[in-house]
């Protein structure tokens, strides 16, 4: 592992938000390739860096990052991971992963941001869980650790891994906003922002709460025509507490979907065990063209004999349909309990609203259905 530790001697950007002066920070070094880690850094020198080919792990410990915009993309072989209160600001640049297997790409931690550029993924061989081949991933899904007060806004991303996500926190990820970001056309992408509980049997897992996901920006996702792939542009299992609002795609299988969770709250801490599925609104749901759910709530694991019904308030919804595809549906609700749909604009569907096994106390206030 080699380590990078120089004197920042040039003036920092004006948008430097740390102290001034002697400090320590990037000077251009040149040759240098591999696995590296930068400690305690205060902002880049914005004229003196440039792309190095061969770096797999960039570590960094403290401070603020930039990278100047490139002319060519910055690419990278292994997982870029941004530690505790450390932001990335990518400057307009495109950085994409080249990777193969089960590799993360952009990996946050705990009061960590990145934002401001374009994340790409074009691996190969991808396996393993949601996160592996994702552009922006944080929290463990296999333990049910999650970060805090992360931030990922202002990014555009995509992935070709089929069924894949886009950005996605695991586990007891509380805190967290992800906001302003752009999914361009994609045959592959199945989430493009998701919240997803993490651990295993007996517990305890982790579950995503008091989180905020808005401004999200899909043009047309071409894949979930698959039965099961839960395909949607804003993805929930088994959270609480969370906001959504304004989720906009081109064209999409599902915008919405609100989910209990294989294992529904079997193994969650006492603290939230009844709170999980509850405490979520979404406003300004829109899509143009959904092929098959606009939005839907279930509230039954596959793992699990107990229900949890997800309570959910769904405002101003614009959903349409072009009245072709048999089994498209506006709203779907399942194992729900109080779900309430305002003010919507649903029409093309084959069904606009609609109710499954056991949703108990459905209201739909106002707007229309047609």
């Amino acid at each position: 592992m080699k380590r990078v530790r120089v004197p920042l001697s040039y003036p920092a950007s004006d948008d430097f938000d740390g102290a001034s002066g002697s400090l320590p920070g990037w000077q251009l070094c040149r040759g240098i390739s591999g696995s590296f880690r930068v400690e305690w850094v205060a902002g880049f020198v914005w004229n003196q860096w440039q792309p190095w080919s061969g770096i797999r792990t960039l570590k960094v410990n403290g401070g603020r990052l930039g990278i100047m915009p490139f002319e060519l993309s910055t690419v990278f072989d292994d997982t870029v991971e941004i530690p505790k209160g450390v932001a990335l600001d990518l400057h307009g640049s495109t950085v994409d992963f080249q990777i193969d297997g089960a590799i993360r790409a952009f990996d946050i931690k705990t009061k960590s941001k990145i934002y401001n550029g374009t994340v790409t993924v074009n691996g190969t061989t991808a396996s393993g869980g949601g996160d592996k081949h994702a552009p922006v991933s944080g929290g463990d899904q296999s333990t049910g650790t999650g970060i805090s007060k992360a931030k990922v806004y202002d990014l555009t991303v995509n992935t070709n891994r089929s069924n894949g996500n886009g950005v996605v926190l695991f586990g007891d990820s509380v805190g967290c906003e992800i906001y302003n970001i752009t999914i361009p056309d994609s045959p592959t992408i199945g989430r493009c922002v998701a919240l997803e509980w993490g651990g295993s049997e007996p517990g305890p897992t982790g579950h995503p709460h008091n989180c905020k996901i808005y401004n999200i920006n899909a043009g047309a996702l071409s894949f979930g025509a698959g039965a099961g792939s839960n395909a949607y542009v804003a993805w929930l299992s088994s959270a609480f507490n969370i906001t959504v609002e304004n989720i906009y795609a081109d064209s999409c299988y599902g915008v919405l979907g609100v989910f209990t969770g294989d294992r529904s709250n079997d193994g969650a801490p006492a603290r939230y065990k009844n709170m999980i599925g509850r405490g979520i609104t979404a406003d300004n749901i829109t899509c143009e063209d959904v092929k098959k759910y606009g939005v839907r709530c279930y509230g039954k694991g596959s793992d699990s004999s107990n229900l949890l019904p997800q309570s959910v308030v769904v405002t101003n919804p614009v959903l349409r349909a072009d009245g072709t595809i048999t089994d498209a549906i506006g709203v779907l609700c399942e194992f729900t309990d109080d779900v309430q749909i305002v003010n919507p604009d649903i029409s093309g569907f084959q069904t606009g609203v609609a109710t499954g096994q056991e949703a108990k106390n459905l209201k739909v206030i106002g707007g229309k259905v047609w």
